[in-house]
């Protein structure tokens, strides 16, 4: 009965720490987000993010697109993320249709 009980404990804390490790992976995702949005320049507008799932061990990665309001033309930033100070930077714009035609 006791090794029973054990796999029951072990299965059950396995569950709990997986849960919590895709929570925390949802809470980073979503901080990305925020602050890589954040910080593009005010002209910009309708911006939304892709966020990648991991980043890397240092870093968040998104992508961030929006139209400029002055000419209305689409453009993308690539968006790093500071896991240990949570802070981000930006690269300088590049245009979107740039962007998609050279991948």
């Amino acid at each position: 009965m006791k090794p029973l009980v054990v796999t029951a404990c072990l299965l059950l804390s396995s569950a709990a720490a997986s849960a919590s490790s895709a929570d925390a992976w949802e809470e980073f995702r979503a901080d990305v987000e925020t602050k890589c949005i954040a910080a593009v320049p005010d002209n910009i507008t309708e911006a939304t993010a892709w966020v990648h799932d991991t980043g890397t061990e240092s870093f968040g990665v998104a992508v961030v697109s929006g139209k400029s309001s002055p000419d209305g033309a689409r453009y993308s930033y690539f968006c790093v993320y500071d896991k240990q100070s949570g802070g981000v930077e930006l690269t300088p714009q590049v245009e979107a249709n740039e962007l998609m035609d050279s991948l």
